[in-house]
């Protein structure tokens, strides 16, 4: 594996010795905050790395199934703290675990003796724990039925040969003495290679190399390219990293982009004007050539985007050569070529993608009629009643601006702690009635609901101002304890015992939840929280008397995501529900109180209304959207009266009186002033530096008269030449280079289709790859064609000066019938269970889609029974057409999240009944994560003869297996999903039986 480098092939002794010690766990050194030694242990039945300070407490865990690379020597942040020399490891006995399912990883740093010489890879500690669980049982499938199966189901040549069918049967049968030469399967055994990689829908010939396809111009390939490369979140304010470009350079990215602007004494990269932070060139330049070639030998491309005076050029050349040497190219690989050079005559090569540019005086050109401008305004929140600061970009006569404006992190010395217990649902606060209210309430609850003893509450001292009160049950009575406050230095500290002091009330009561409170007569650990009883009814934000409709009329004028209330619903005393705003929509979520807790869905429960939205106020209730803004009457009140008043669409702003005219931009959304406040109270505070426009021509001067094969334009996605020009597009296409990028509006760094681009043959259309959606899945599956190398070859048709794309599309080449059966071990979204359903949609020139029933409460095994016939999608360009598995689950509002995808381009798919092996949204596969599917391809000729004709090919597309064993028990899987097997004594009889 790539993650760890070249290492010789491991003994099977030695394999069992690291398994061995990983098991008991190794003390190894572990890079965080310091550096500090703990015990590294995998666990078998959890499938987990832990790494743990005591016996009885873990510091923490990683899944093993997340683990993306394991990364030899000193190569994280982690270890740039302890260069001081203390540190003793060195760079051979130093790694770091990359882990996690986002586009940025977490990472495990360690030093140990175990992995000296031998680091083992991912794939081989997974599958030390990995494997197939399941039992033999009394079911079989014959030799010879399976291999009937793969001729005639699967469409298998290759399974006349018997012998290669008896060695395929014996890699999934468990039992080694049933590994015979007339081997047999058991239900389970069939089921597991049924959802095995080695039944996969894709076909691995189509990944593999073509060297013969590698010898065309570069221009004749689709080049697998990334936007902005060092981002790793928005084109804002997200965080710039060299990990971001080893993390494209692995997913196969072969054109990476590099913002190089003027730096403190040496050049800096990060997207210019904005706030994104910023990383040092010579940083970026390393990262690229360690990691340049280890996915791909292919030549990689760097696209320069360069704003740096003639001193700091200079140093960028300097560094490239010194970094790169050999690699980088700075001579033409033949002088008198008269086209661009091959991939293969590229290998292992460098290729630097710079502009022209004016630096006399170390300035550039100014060829732009516009510029862009970045900057804060402030704009009235009628929630708040306030000026908020946004950050903002003016472009193209529009504004455009973050939801809110992002404040800098306090420091947490600065922050007051003191009332961090007021939120908690054990504090009560001041009682009425003081100590006896705290006994009734305590006495109550545990009598109703049989609490432990240490059940408690807080509340305000009856008798000193600044102390707190302590009650808890126990043996069957409440006793109380006085938490004291005192000061010393200007801070504040609680305590129960003179010589244990406390910060806060919130972290005493902490302590004593981890550790006992030991009094003369016994010791106590805190448990559980005595509710504040019907705590709600003080809260603004609840409604006992408001219908659906009214809840909805209120929150629809509140314009900002994350309002809500929560309302009594009609008629039924225990039930509640939330109203909020989600995505611009009014959405509703049923709670249920069910003795003394509340039920939000089916499995998150809460003490009370307070405690649930006081949780929801940190985490998310729906997606990325957490409870914010109260919807009190007043604050409904004040919206009723501001919508007598205009708001307002257009905004006039201050602008640089070198401009001809003053802008008037636009908001996305729809922004509102203060009545009271006039217009020049609106500032937009603007930076005079003007951005410059990416690369060469903008569109509308496009010519293919006078290019050259040595230029590469590049294009804003939404400038690409019209219907009428498409022919000298793909003409400049068939000799030159051509780069695609995002507008500047997808500030949020969205992803444009890349389906049109392709299809006129434009070769490196640059993608945001820490995106992680279905434009970029759509990327990873067509470069997941010849190798995983980067670059595919177009079609020969396209190549061709006769191809037309128009008339193309209106061909149809042959249909798909698919049918989503079954799935297995689906991801599971947080703590609940999922309630999954598939979505199947063909991409490329027409997009069909179908979607399966939502199959409630099962991610493990769920089975599709409908539609009983399977669907047919109509396929026009194979090499351009793709097809896309989302696997989704419905959550407690009917609205679907993401669990899993597959998408493959249709060449390369496999009929039968086949594995689709599931992958996160980065396209990295999920272990064990599975569907299965039947698929069959009709060409059109065959599709269209006629009725009787399809009829017996669907026919013929039945699956069957001819023998059985009458002791079969189909108890064990579901009635749709049970293969029928004959007795064996029956040999020579056989019945055609339908497999699902």
């Amino acid at each position: 594996m790539a993650g760890v480098g070249q290492q010789g092939e491991m003994t099977e002794y030695r394999k069992i010795l690291i398994k061995r010690d990983l098991e008991m766990g190794v003390v190894m050194t572990v890079f965080r905050q310091k550096a500090e030694r703990l015990t590294v242990q995998v666990i078998m039945e959890t499938r987990q790395v832990a790494w743990t300070r005591t016996a009885d407490k873990t510091d923490g865990v990683l899944d093993l199934l997340e683990i993306r690379e394991i990364r030899p020597g000193r190569n994280s942040k982690d270890f740039e703290r302890f260069k001081d020399g203390k540190d003793k490891h060195g760079e051979n006995t130093c790694f770091t675990i990359f882990y996690g399912s986002q586009f940025v990883l977490s990472t495990l740093s360690l030093g140990g003796e175990l992995f000296h010489s031998d680091l083992t890879p991912r794939q081989e500690a997974c599958s030390f724990i990995l494997g197939n669980t399941d039992k033999p049982d009394a079911s079989a499938v014959l030799l010879h039925d399976f291999q009937r199966f793969l001729i005639y189901d699967q469409k298998e040549s290759w399974a006349n040969n018997l012998n290669q069918v008896r060695e395929l049967m014996t890699t999934f049968i468990d039992d080694t003495m049933r590994r015979t030469n007339d081997p047999e399967f058991t239900v389970s055994e069939f089921l597991g290679f049924l959802f095995s990689k080695e039944n996969a829908v894709w076909d691995e010939k189509y990944s593999e190399i073509n060297n013969l396809n590698m010898n065309n111009p570069l221009s004749h390939y689709w080049i697998n390219s990334s936007h902005n490369t060092y981002l790793t979140g928005d084109q804002l304010r997200s965080e710039s990293s060299t990990e971001a470009y080893v993390r494209c350079l692995r997913l196969g990215c072969r054109c990476v982009e590099l913002d190089c602007w003027e730096g403190p004494g040496e050049p800096i990269i990060y997207h210019g004007w904005t706030r994104t932070t910023k990383i040092k060139f010579e940083d970026v330049v390393k990262a690229i050539n360690e990691h340049a070639f280890v996915t791909s030998d292919f030549p990689l491309i760097l696209s320069i985007e360069e704003h740096c005076p003639i001193e700091q050029q200079r140093q960028m050349a300097r560094i490239f050569k010194e970094v790169f040497g050999d690699k980088l190219l700075t001579e033409p690989v033949e002088h008198m070529a008269e086209q661009l050079p091959s991939p293969t005559q590229l290998k292992g090569k460098i290729v630097l993608k710079h502009k022209k540019l004016n630096v006399e005086g170390g300035g550039f050109t100014k060829d732009f009629r516009k510029g862009q401008k970045q900057g804060d305004l402030e704009i009235w929140d009628p929630v708040d009643q306030r000026w908020n600061k946004h950050y903002c970009v003016i472009s193209d006569d529009k504004l455009y601006y973050a939801e809110e404006y992002e404040q800098e992190e306090e420091d947490p010395k600065k922050v007051k702690y003191q009332d961090m217990h007021c939120s908690e649902p054990w504090f009560h606060g001041q009682m009425k009635e003081g100590r006896q209210m705290a006994e009734r309430r305590i006495h109550e609850y545990c009598t109703e609901t049989g609490r432990r003893d240490g059940t408690f509450l807080v509340r305000q001292s009856d008798t000193y101002v600044t102390d707190y009160t302590l009650s808890f049950w126990r043996g069957g009575r409440v006793q109380h304890c006085r938490i004291r406050s005192g000061s010393e230095g200007g801070h504040t500290y609680f305590f129960l015992t003179p010589n244990l002091h406390f910060p806060t009330v919130y972290s005493l009561i902490q302590h004593y939840k981890d550790m006992p409170l030991r009094c003369q007569d016994f010791e106590l650990r805190l448990t559980d929280a005595v509710p504040k009883p019907d705590s709600h009814l003080q809260e603004g934000w609840f409604y006992s008397n408001l219908s659906r409709g009214q809840a909805e009329d209120y929150l629809l004028r509140i314009p900002r995501d994350g309002a809500f209330l929560i309302r009594q619903r009609e008629g039924e005393p225990d039930s509640f529900a939330i109203t909020f705003r989600g995505d611009g929509k009014v959405k509703h979520c049923r709670i249920q109180k069910e003795g003394g807790m509340f039920l939000l869905g089916s499995t998150t429960e809460f003490e009370s209304l307070v405690e649930l939205v006081n949780y929801y106020k940190k985490k998310p209730l729906y997606r990325k959207i957490k409870l914010r803004y109260p919807v009190t009457p007043e604050l409904v009140q004040r919206f009723i009266t501001d919508d007598k008043c205009a708001s307002l669409y257009e905004i006039k702003t201050y602008v640089d009186p070198n401009e001809i005219e003053p802008a008037v931009v636009r908001t996305q959304r729809h922004a509102r002033l203060s009545p009271q406040e006039p217009l020049s109270k609106l500032h937009c505070s603007c930076s005079e530096q003007n951005w410059t426009p990416q690369l060469l021509n903008a569109l509308f001067l496009f010519s293919v008269d006078g290019y050259t094969y040595k230029e590469v334009r590049s294009f804003i996605e939404n400038k690409l030449p019209n219907k009428s020009r498409t022919k000298e597009f793909l003409q400049y296409n068939r000799k030159a280079l051509s780069r695609i990028y995002p507008k500047s509006q997808r500030v949020e760094s969205s992803n444009y289709d890349p389906y049109p681009m392709w299809a006129v043959g434009c070769h490196m259309v640059a993608l945001n790859f820490q995106t992680a959606d279905k434009c970029t899945q759509l990327n990873t599956a067509l470069f997941s064609l010849n190798g995983r190398t980067g670059y595919v070859l177009q079609p020969e048709l396209m190549r061709s000066d006769t191809y037309d794309p128009y008339q193309e599309k209106k061909k149809v080449k042959y249909h798909i019938k698919l049918k989503v059966i079954a799935a297995r071990h689906l991801p599971r979204p947080g703590r609940s269970i999922a309630s999954p359903f598939v979505e199947v949609e063909l991409c490329g020139h027409t997009e069909e889609k179908f979607k399966t029933i939502v199959y409630h409460d099962n991610g493990l095994n769920p089975v599709w029974k409908s539609p009983a016939e399977p669907v047919e999608f109509t396929v026009y360009e194979p090499e351009l057409t793709f097809l896309r598995f989302v696997v989704n689950e419905e959550d407690m509002f009917s609205d679907p999240n993401f669990l899993a995808q597959a998408t493959f381009p249709v060449i390369g798919l496999r009929s039968g009944y086949r594995s689709v092996p599931l992958k996160n949204g980065f396209s990295e596969n999920l272990e064990l994560a599975s569907l299965l599917i039947y698929i069959s391809r009709v060409q059109e000729d065959l599709y269209s003869s006629s009725r009787q004709l399809k009829s017996e090919q669907a026919e013929k597309s039945e699956p069957f297996l001819y023998d059985t064993h009458n002791n079969i028990s189909r108890s064990s899987l579901p009635r749709e999903f049970n293969p029928l097997v004959r007795d064996a004594s029956e040999k020579h009889k056989y019945e055609k039986h339908a497999l699902l």
